[in-house]
């Protein structure tokens, strides 16, 4: 009947045999048009079909995403004064309105006649047998109307929050709850409206004349709901998204302070490079593409679940007990079946996430928010990018920092990066665990970022530096540890920024370390640094050959390097020399650096 795009959910298939009612109830009304049907009959069915048609325009879209029609109500009168197999073909003229400016489709017609069609059609055969066993009694007319009326109610409502719930993706119970909260603003008020003009039958036209104009009255309070409940909306929820905003996370913090939470996740979720996609894609493409994520994250998610759009590209959620599902797995399989589809073939869309559970990580939200937000951060220094194969995760002002102090010296260019995978090379052979080897990696990508504080005239000099000049280049170890020490570095990272220019005899800079008290993983940048700088075209030098770069090395160990690293160095260019990846040229850095993604180690399996 509809293209579901290849996905089949129960509210579909609730939705077809709805369809199929409404097709089998519209050829039961011709059966019985086509018969003896009094004059009368015809009459009254045209009445309502004008004054539904007229009113039709009219709508209002109510904060559920179901749309309030002020004209459908006075249709709900042919309940009570016309054979309950007419009462379908009422709404008929109207509806055809609708769905056509509305530009829907042809299964769209048939969903929306049903829906309005068999709330009157099951109403009215409701109000018969009723009145029928009632109308002996004292106000048994009156209660048979009042039960057809919440027949019709309830039929009616239940059909509008699956045809939402299934187009909106949101759960059928949240649905009705929403539609719940929207039941005494309007619809209350024009059951009430078309029982009051039912009462008495004896004007029939008069009755229909006085509920159009009190259902008038009717739409504009609904309209004034609808604008109020729009500003609250816009206080509580993300426009975009329809998520929870920042202010009502911060409500929920304060409220759950004094709490004590015993079974609660916390998940903080950011997703990687946004501003790359929004500027590549246009802002609208990434509005659409926050919207779908959050249609997916939802999806996966408890139903008392809650989700905040707590920042542009940063999302909080809270479940109030524990999560047993594997959210990352989740997610991520999610993501990849995004990121499968055509029209997601350029955005390559990523994530970071961090998860916190109580009573292991906290006993409030605050607590598990704090706990989960450094995982994220941790998560986002460690997730991959597709282009290189390897991990990302150094800051991205870090990262400027080192790309802006190369392109300041087109013979260092690349330097960086080259020692970094040098610098991870060795700490491999040595068999450094986990946790040094994605230090030393770090620590040698930003071992030299101090230089940005030195004068250009001194970095890029010629020839030989003057003593003055040279102390001043000794101040860039200082300089890149104080500026480094205020970001999200580790001690062990920090110690290679500042003590790599150590020698192992005590005559290297700044602190005059010797032997082991130099920190293994300076030691070893050490090495690599200055073998990565022989063999670099220098302002006052060509390059050296490999062989005389390892020859060079091999003769000052134990004098400016530490033996163990020098004989693992060696080990590891037996044969030929330590191959370079290709991401390790200033370039192809510069270039990640622009998607958001920045070179780090590999995790360890």
């Amino acid at each position: 009947m509809r293209n579901m795009g290849g996905r089949s959910s129960t509210l579909f298939w609730v939705l077809v045999l709805v369809s199929v009612a409404g097709i089998a109830l519209s050829l039961n009304a011709v059966h019985t048009l086509v018969g003896v049907v009094p004059r009368i009959d015809y009459i009254r069915m045209a009445e309502l079909a004008v004054v539904g048609l007229i009113s039709s325009p009219w709508s209002l879209q109510l904060p559920s995403g179901a749309s309030w029609r002020p004209g459908m109500p006075l249709m709900m009168m042919s309940i009570f004064i016309i054979p309950p197999a007419l009462t379908v073909l009422v709404p008929l003229p109207s509806l055809v309105v609708i769905t056509f400016l509305a530009r829907g489709r042809w299964w769209k017609y048939l969903e929306t006649f049903a829906h309005v069609g068999l709330g009157l059609y099951v109403s009215a055969q409701v109000y018969n047998w009723l009145y029928i066993e009632l109308y002996r009694f004292p106000l048994g007319r009156l209660a048979a109307m009042i039960v057809a009326l919440l027949t019709h109610l309830v039929i009616n409502r239940s059909i509008s929050a699956v045809i939402v719930a299934d187009r909106t993706k949101r759960s059928l119970i949240m649905q009705i709850t929403m539609i719940g909260r929207e039941l005494p603003w309007g619809y209350m008020n024009s059951y009430l409206i078309v029982l009051l003009a039912m009462l008495d039958q004896q004007y029939i036209t008069l009755d229909i004349l006085m509920a159009t104009i009190l259902q008038i009255g009717v739409r504009l309070a609904v309209a004034n709901y609808n604008k109020t409940e729009k500003l609250r909306q816009s206080l509580w929820f993300d426009g975009i998204t329809n998520c929870e905003n920042r202010s009502a996370w911060d409500k929920l913090v304060d409220a759950a302070e004094s709490q004590l939470l015993l079974h609660a996740t916390v998940f903080v979720l950011d997703i990687n490079n946004f501003k790359g996609i929004n500027e590549d894609l246009s802002h609208l493409a990434g509005d659409r593409i926050l919207r779908e994520l959050t249609d997916a994250i939802r999806a996966l998610l408890p139903q008392r679940a809650r989700l905040f759009r707590y920042g542009g590209d940063e999302f909080v959620g809270f479940v109030p007990s524990s999560l047993e599902t594997n959210l990352r797995k989740h997610i991520g399989g999610a993501i990849r079946a995004m990121n499968q589809r055509p029209d997601f073939s350029n955005v390559h869309l990523s994530i970071s996430l961090g998860v916190a559970q109580s009573p292991a990580d906290g006993f409030s939200i605050r607590e598990l928010f704090h706990v989960a937000d450094a995982r994220m951060y941790e998560d986002k220094r460690s997730r991959k990018l597709s282009v290189t194969g390897i991990e990302v995760g150094v800051p991205p002002t870090v990262l400027s920092l080192v790309v802006a102090t190369e392109s300041r010296d087109v013979y260092t260019a690349g330097h960086t990066a080259r020692v970094a995978f040098y610098a991870l090379q060795l700490a491999e052979k040595m068999g450094l665990d986990s946790a040094n080897r994605k230090s030393v990696f770090r620590g040698a990508l930003v071992h030299d970022v101090g230089k940005i504080g030195i004068p250009d005239a001194i970095l890029n000099k010629p020839g030989k530096l003057t003593q003055e000049e040279f102390d001043v280049v000794k101040r860039h170890p200082t300089i890149g540890y104080e500026m480094c020490a205020k970001l999200d570095f580790r001690r062990e990272e920090l110690e290679i920024i500042r003590h790599h220019h150590e020698r192992w005899n005590g005559t290297g800079y700044p602190g005059g370390l010797r032997a082991q008290s130099i920190p293994l993983l300076a030691r070893i940048v050490a090495v690599v640094d200055v073998y990565d700088a022989l063999t670099s075209n220098r302002s006052y030098r060509d390059a050296w050959s490999h062989d005389e770069a390892m020859a060079y090395i091999q003769q000052n160990q134990d004098i400016m390097f530490d033996v163990d690293c020098v004989a693992s160095w060696s080990a590891l260019n037996e044969g030929d020399k330590v191959k370079l990846p290709q991401w390790t040229t200033i370039g192809s850095l510069l270039d990640l650096a622009l998607k958001g993604g920045y070179p780090l180690m590999p995790e360890p399996v």
